[in-house]
């Protein structure tokens, strides 16, 4: 059976991400299965022979227990790298404020010596 993977929907980061991402690449296999179709699945290092109706779901609900544990034990770095973005979105736009009243003043201050002649003489 042929599968097509986009290369940017399986990203390989940690063991759990890992097993989340294989058990997400044979959910998406076997969703697109025969339901009375034959599969094998390692139960206690003995390979069993069952039907995809009942893998699936057994598949789908340790799928979503794996990402889970993951979320939780990354959790705080979740938390910082969230934290991080908004420092860094809260930042990017006070400088652009800062920059846009820096021109304006520059704007007023060359508005102001054109009115009164002043001139800048540089040495």
């Amino acid at each position: 059976m042929e599968t097509d993977l986009d290369e940017h929907k399986y990203v390989f980061h940690s063991p759990s991400s890992i097993a989340y991402t294989y058990s997400r690449l044979v959910i998406d296999t076997l969703e697109k299965t025969d339901k009375d179709r034959k599969c094998y699945r390692m139960i206690n290092g003995v390979l069993a022979e069952r039907k995809v109706e009942t893998v699936l779901p057994i598949l789908q609900t340790t799928s979503n227990g794996v990402w889970n544990t993951y979320i939780h034990t990354h959790a705080h770095a979740i938390k910082q790298y969230v934290t991080d973005a908004l420092t860094f979105l809260k930042i990017k736009t006070a400088m652009e404020r800062l920059v846009e009243q820096y021109k304006q003043l520059e704007k007023e201050f060359n508005e102001f010596q054109k009115k009164n002649h002043i001139q800048v003489i540089r040495q």
